[in-house]
């Protein structure tokens, strides 16, 4: 597999940086992880105002690091040179901080980092349905890092996945310090009781993320009834169904929470996913 470093193609292998970097002693990095439909994407301008303002928050800097047009150059080489091109991919770019600075910002005048852009095929068909399990890893108050950025540093969501495949099930949900539900390790969630939809809202400490948004806009257009909110873990067992969504899944239904089964093939999940494929073919550029 070929990579791009710093906008240059080479195997994967050559691939190397400096060790004494903050990227590597403090997980001082940003990324962002979406899906290529055959060299198009959906709302990649999105996903790089997210990344720029990361890259801000790291350096202290208010510039804008990477333009589209930039990035797209770059992702359509390496997708050509791993013959993804007219393949669905997986794209990852990935930001680190290049500099030794310790707890200080970078230099103001000169910010160091690293760009890794990497490329690889993923499955056409969604992925199917998933095992949720409560664990005891929570999620990080905003008051501790900004929770809309997609940053590196990462253990928390990485240590309930790990608590999750622990306890026999393929995702954790993860619940706030104050006990409401707020994401599972790699998604957003969402739940249906009573013909009403609800989802965790922004004060519950989770990564807003970009399908999330698309499915909240789409249900809004549709005359859903959609409810943000803090609810309790009790709320979410009570449902009628639910379901993750993130760039790369896109909307996977959940089969379990805790033990405890839920239906998978329902008139909402079909609707949604026919709206939301309707969505992609006007959206995608």
């Amino acid at each position: 597999m070929k990579v791009s470093l710093n906008g240059s193609i080479i195997e994967n292998e050559e691939a190397a940086i400096r060790a004494e970097t903050d990227g590597l002693f403090y997980g001082a990095g940003c990324f962002e992880t979406f899906k290529s439909y055959r060299g198009k994407f959906l709302h990649l301008d999105r996903h790089l105002h997210r990344l720029n303002d990361a890259v801000s928050y790291l350096t202290g800097q208010k510039a804008g690091f990477f333009t589209e047009e930039q990035v797209r150059l770059e992702i359509t080489e390496l997708l050509k040179a791993n013959q993804l091109s007219e393949d669905h991919a997986r794209i990852r770019i990935q930001v680190s901080l290049g500099e030794r600075g310790g707890y200080s910002l970078p230099d103001a005048n000169e910010p160091s980092f690293i760009t890794l852009i990497t490329s690889d095929e993923v499955a056409l068909k969604a992925a199917g349905p998933l095992r949720l399990v409560s664990v005891n890893t929570t999620v990080v108050p905003s008051s501790c890092r900004p929770t809309q950025l997609k940053l590196s540093n990462m253990m928390h969501y990485r240590q309930a996945a790990i608590e999750a495949k622990a306890k026999g099930a393929d995702d954790a949900l993860m619940l706030t310090v104050r006990d409401e539900v707020a994401e599972t390790s790699i998604a957003n969630i969402f739940w249906e009781k009573n013909g009403t939809i609800f989802t965790p809202s922004a004060t519950c400490d989770i990564l807003p993320g970009i399908t999330r948004s698309i499915l909240i806009q789409m249900g809004s257009e549709s005359g859903n009834r959609i409810k943000e909110g803090a609810f309790s873990g009790s709320d979410i067992e009570q449902a009628s169904q639910i379901w993750i969504c993130n760039s790369l899944k896109e909307l996977v239904w959940v089969s379990s929470l805790n033990g405890r089964p839920y239906p998978t093939d329902t008139p909402l999940r079909h609707d949604l996913l026919q709206k939301f494929e309707g969505y992609k073919k006007e959206k995608m550029a």
